[in-house]
C-alpha cells in the first residue's frame, strides 16, 4: 500500500491507497474526471483514523488528485514516462521519456507568501480587500460537466468565490483569481519540448497525468481479457476471483502460464 501526504487545507492530511485490481481496471471507460475520481475512491483504504476515506476523493483539489493518480501510475508502470511521438515535420516516429517524479516536483504549488494571498478560515484565501475564494475540487469540476468551456470557467469561479461579491468586482478580479488558483493547485497538465531524433525538428507535446494514466489502462483491456482467460483455463478460478487479484499478482501468474504453455499474451 502507498501512503501519500495531501496538501488538503481542510480535512485529512494523508491517504492510503491499495494496489489496483482487475475490478478497477475493467470499470474504467473513459479518461474523464468522473472516472479518475471513481478509480481513486475504489483504491482508498478506509481503515485508518484521520486519513481520507472512500467517497471523499471528490473533495480533493486538482493538485492532490493528480498526486494520487501519479502514485497509481508509478505503482503500475514505474516512475518513468515513455512515449512514442510522430514528428510533424518528417513523419517519423521517435521516443520520448522523462521522470515523473521530476515532472511533479517542478509543478509544485506556489506559496501564499509568493502569491500575496493569505489563508483565512474554512480553506478560503484572501486576495486583496474583500476578495475571498477557495480552491476548486473534483465535485466542482463534475458540477460543470456539459457546459461550454467559457460557461464552465464562469460557473466554476462562481462556485469558489466567497459570497457577497459584486458582479462587476468579480469580473474585474476573475483573471487574477483564476491564475492564483492554478498556482496554488496546479494540474499535472503541461506542454513539453520534444525533438525528433531523425530530422531534429522541435515540437510541443501535451502531457496530462489523468489522461495518460487512464488511457494507458484502457489500452491494456485486451491483455486483461487474455490474462483472465489464461488463469481461468489453467486454474479453474472464477471471473470474480481473477478480477480481485492485485494487478502485479495477476500479471505474474499469467506470465507463468505463458511460459508453461509456450504462448504469448
Amino acid at each position: 500500500m502507498d501512503q501519500i501526504r495531501l496538501s488538503n487545507l481542510q480535512g485529512p492530511e494523508w491517504v492510503v491507497l491499495r494496489e489496483i485490481t482487475g475490478v478497477e481496471e475493467q470499470a474504467i471507460t473513459s479518461t474523464s474526471t468522473l472516472d479518475a475520481i471513481k478509480l481513486l475512491d475504489a483504491l482508498v483504504v478506509s481503515d485508518y483514523d484521520g486519513a481520507l476515506q472512500q467517497g471523499e476523493v471528490a473533495n480533493l483539489t486538482p493538485w492532490d488528485r493528480d498526486q494520487l493518480l501519479a502514485t497509481v501510475y508509478k505503482r503500475i508502470y514505474g516512475s518513468k514516462i515513455e512515449s512514442t511521438i510522430k514528428c510533424r515535420q518528417c513523419g517519423e516516429n521517435f521516443d520520448m521519456d522523462f521522470g515523473l517524479d521530476d515532472m511533479v516536483e517542478s509543478l509544485s504549488p506556489t506559496s501564499c507568501e509568493t502569491l500575496g494571498v493569505t489563508l483565512q478560515g474554512e480553506g478560503y484565501f484572501q486576495l486583496g480587500e474583500g476578495i475571498g475564494f477557495r480552491l476548486p475540487t473534483g465535485e466542482d469540476e463534475c458540477a460543470v460537466i456539459g457546459l461550454s468551456p467559457k460557461e464552465a470557467k464562469e460557473a466554476l469561479l462562481a462556485r469558489c468565490v466567497q459570497g457577497g461579491l459584486e458582479v462587476d468586482t468579480l469580473a474585474e478580479y476573475s483573471g487574477a483569481i483564476q491564475s492564483t488558483m492554478e498556482a496554488l493547485s496546479p494540474l499535472v497538465d503541461v506542454e513539453l519540448d520534444a525533438q525528433c531524433a531523425e530530422c531534429g525538428h522541435g515540437q510541443r507535446v501535451h502531457f496530462d497525468m489523468q489522461h495518460y494514466l487512464l488511457s494507458s489502462i484502457l489500452g491494456e483491456r485486451k491483455r486483461l481479457m487474455q490474462e483472465i482467460h489464461a488463469l481461468a483455463s489453467n486454474y479453474g478460478w472464477s471471473l470474480s476471483e481473477i478480477l480481485n487479484l492485485p494487478r502485479n499478482q495477476r500479471r505474474t501468474l499469467a506470465g507463468l502460464v505463458e511460459v508453461d504453455d509456450g504462448v504469448s499474451l
